[in-house]
């Protein structure tokens, strides 16, 4: 087990580089925002939030290619909030890794109003931790190319089509 993921300080999940090869492949000019970035994120992106001095990725608004993996503990709600009101209110798209918790209220609200889903195949292995995580992983899209976000990650996982 992997017991930092489950510290309740630990509230960062590094994503995963093999993650990220899944995200540039379907993005290859890259990721244009990272609204969650910390100081060990390895996220290439043209602009990176990362909490320092006061700076949030919430009260931003949200241009481009979003690629968000936002801190767990209890945030994740305001950020699949944050990505279904900008999906409908900006010119983006936005991919949301979080746990997939198929039984919460933030959950069932991505899925209501996201254009794709990828439900990640074993466990992903966040950061430098040394075992996978203690839960699985789910990859929301939203925005015009479903088609190309399901080819460019069925290998990671099966893909939801949402109608």
């Amino acid at each position: 087990m992997n017991r930092a993921l489950l510290k309740s300080e630990n509230n960062h999940h590094n994503t995963p580089l093999n993650f990220m090869e899944y995200v540039y492949s379907f993005w290859p000019r890259g990721v244009d925002l990272d609204p969650c970035s910390n100081s060990s994120s390895i996220v290439k992106a043209k602009t990176k939030w990362d909490g320092t001095f006061g700076q949030c990725g919430l009260s931003i608004q949200w241009v481009g290619r979003v690629f968000c993996n936002p801190p767990y503990k209890n945030e994740i709600p305001k950020w699949v909030k944050k990505c279904v009101e900008s999906s409908y209110l900006c010119e983006c798209e936005i991919i949301l890794l979080v746990p997939s918790r198929t039984d919460t209220r933030w959950f069932n609200m991505a899925l209501e109003a996201c254009d794709s889903l990828c439900l990640v195949k074993g466990r992903l292995k966040f950061g430098e931790a040394t075992n996978a995580a203690p839960f699985p992983s789910a990859v929301f899209y939203w925005g015009d190319k479903a088609e190309a976000f399901g080819e460019a990650f069925r290998g990671l996982g099966p893909i939801v089509e949402v109608v």
